[in-house]
């Protein structure tokens, strides 16, 4: 399910989406951003929104583009 958005600084976008069954998903982030730009951080939580201390999985590198796998994923997240 291919997504292209934009963030603006310091604000959270929330997107849901719905597994079947158990499975393994990634969740692959290719991020532009001015020079000097802030990093784009990702966080995954099942049932409710994430926040910085809250959430399953998250990928908080300073890399522009990554890849966060979910192994063993619960059906709903």
């Amino acid at each position: 399910m291919p997504l292209s958005s934009s963030v603006v600084v310091r604000q959270w976008d929330y997107y849901s989406f719905e597994l079947d069954t158990e499975m393994e998903f990634s969740v692959i982030v290719n991020e532009t951003r001015a020079q000097g730009g802030s990093d784009c951080d990702l966080y995954i939580r099942k049932d409710a929104l994430p926040d910085n201390w809250h959430f399953d999985h998250r990928e908080s590198s300073l890399d522009a583009n990554f890849a966060l796998k979910v192994t063993e994923a619960e059906a709903g997240i």
